[in-house]
């Protein structure tokens, strides 16, 4: 089961996923909930997949511990990339953070034991091994939402 935090008007659509957002008009909606306090128990989800939340909240780490909290194996995370061709991204009243690849990687390494981040192109071109078992955890389905201009952390529990 994958659990789709801030799925907004964009959610995964695929069978067995929770979708929950803070904004009630979110499309396929099953819980409105906070990303920091989510509702459910530990190690109840065998993926959780945020896609373009973690800019836009105040405490990353403190949300990243939760994220971790509620899942067994796998945490797939997507933020713009501030360095995306040399542009500078830069923080705005809605996005409070923004990350480079090492310094998104950093952050994630001081939440999770095993970090990996990945763009677009690099999943095509990826080892072998690595690819095959995203594969086998339907992360081919979830990858369709990257752009190329964003930043992706797939972190292990």
């Amino acid at each position: 089961m994958v659990l789709d935090i801030g799925s907004g008007l964009n959610p995964l659509k695929e069978e067995n996923v929770i979708h929950v957002d803070i904004n009630r008009l979110s499309k396929h909606l099953e819980l409105v909930c906070d990303a920091y306090y989510l509702p459910f128990q530990n190690n109840k989800f065998q993926i959780v997949h945020a896609s373009h939340i973690l800019e836009h909240l105040e405490n990353p780490i403190k949300v990243l511990e939760e994220w971790k909290r509620v899942t067994k194996h796998l945490i797939i995370i997507k933020v713009p990339n501030a360095s995306f061709e040399g542009y500078i991204y830069e923080s705005t009243k809605e996005h409070l953070f923004s990350w480079t690849e090492g310094t998104f990687e950093h952050l994630l390494n001081r939440v999770f034991p095993k970090v990996k981040i990945l763009r677009i192109l690099q999943y095509k071109n990826s080892s072998r091994g690595f690819r095959h078992k995203l594969q086998t955890i339907k992360f081919y389905l979830l990858s369709l939402f990257w752009k190329k201009n964003d930043l992706v952390g797939v972190c292990q529990k």
